[in-house]
């Protein structure tokens, strides 16, 4: 048999194969004790020890019995996470606004607050933005700190997420800015910062498409009247890939803006469509407008966005063929679109690739778009909590 627990020293085999029981309660939702015990190998002894201490600890809870088995028998206990035991908090930071969530153990949003603010490039107004986001959260939730086990924080730039320091990003004129350092000091609980690509890619493995999926890519859209441009967060054997100097992903793509695509499709604005009153004022027209336009099968948010899904697709092909990755998950504001969009990426990437890379690779859409990184910032804490210790290796030499 094939056992998933690990054997060696007691203390960090207790801890390995307690991560180990966790994992797969969390995983299943519910579970009984002799369901464990088949999938890691474990005697139902050692089940029943870990599930005790477990329980000790206040992070499985005790949900009454299941069926029995066609053997019939007695109805085996099942368990699932305490998920309300704790909670994570993560915020993603934009120029000029601040989105941030509350969820528990299990991923569920418990809060979530977006907040805008007058776009200031200065280490204080950051900070201060910051904090009245996540207030908001701890106070609307009626959430303690002393139940947070950690905050994620996201920001679009390079980021050195082992020190928690920026260190270059569109937010702030300063280069090398440890944010970890000033919010452990300001709340009781742990911070960590990551690109916010790369934390939209670990969300997805909590929220989104890419539960179960080891090896795949995040792209994470960002368009507006006058900006636009593409991150990539790439997950390699379930770990972020960040580089050498934690630039990878960070692709120098430059995405038509919404008045420059509509500028072409103006003529398109007749009456009867969704844009007609826009047809001399496209300035006004926001992507919030286009993802609802699209929805309707408006011609002209179609056009946009398979013109835009041009140059995506052309821009991440190559990334595609090199990594040839399970699964692209498409995020961002843009996320919801659908098919005008994912078919538009797919064809230009088909154009760039083999086709043994193309029958390979899945395109889908993060259900929670706007608070895809945000999520992702708060899965960060859950990904680190959850994470089941190293064994180091003695060295043979």
């Amino acid at each position: 048999m094939n056992h998933l627990y690990q054997t060696g020293s007691y203390k960090l085999v207790r801890s390995i194969n307690g991560h180990l029981v966790l994992n797969l309660i969390r995983e299943h939702q519910k579970i009984s004790g002799s369901e464990l015990s088949k999938m890691t190998g474990m005697r139902p002894s050692t089940i029943s020890s870990l599930l005790k201490e477990l329980e000790g600890k206040n992070l499985i809870v005790n949900i009454g019995k299941g069926e029995s088995t066609s053997r019939g028998g007695k109805r085996p206990f099942l368990w699932r996470i305490n998920n309300t035991v704790a909670y994570v908090i993560g915020v993603d930071v934009e120029i000029g606004e601040v989105t941030s969530v509350l969820m528990d153990l299990d991923g569920k949003i418990v809060y979530k607050a977006v907040n805008t603010f007058k776009p200031k490039r200065t280490i204080n107004d950051l900070i201060s933005n910051i904090e009245v986001s996540v207030n908001e959260v701890l106070y609307k939730s009626c959430i303690s700190t002393e139940k947070i086990l950690g905050m994620g924080i996201a920001v679009a730039g390079i980021v050195d997420y082992q020190t928690g320091v920026i260190k270059i990003t569109d937010l702030l004129p300063k280069i090398d800015f440890d944010i970890s350092s000033i919010f452990k000091e300001k709340y009781s609980f742990p911070t960590f910062v990551e690109n916010n690509a790369n934390a939209a890619s670990i969300g997805a493995k909590w929220v989104g498409p890419a539960i179960g999926v080891n090896n795949f890519m995040t792209v994470l859209i960002e368009v507006g009247a006058e900006v636009g441009g593409l991150g990539l967060g790439i997950i390699i054997n379930g770990k972020i890939y960040h580089g050498f100097s934690f630039c990878s992903g960070e692709l120098d793509v430059q995405l038509p803006t919404i008045t420059g695509i509509l500028g072409h499709l103006r003529h398109k604005m007749v009456k009867g469509t969704y844009f007609h009153k826009f047809q001399n004022q496209v300035r006004k027209i926001t992507l919030h407008h286009l993802v609802n336009a699209a929805k309707l099968e408006d011609v002209v948010a179609i056009q946009y966005f398979q013109k835009l899904g041009h140059v995506i697709g052309k821009a991440i092909a190559s990334p595609i063929a090199l990594l040839n990755p399970e699964l692209v998950v498409i995020t961002g504001k843009i996320a919801g679109v659908g098919a005008p969009l994912l078919q538009s990426i797919r064809r230009e990437v088909q154009l760039h690739t083999l086709d043994i890379t193309n029958q390979a690779v899945r395109f889908g859409e993060h259900p929670y778009g706007s608070f895809s990184v945000s999520i992702g910032a708060a899965s960060l804490i859950l990904d680190d909590f959850f994470k089941v210790p190293i064994v180091q290796q003695e060295s043979s030499f």
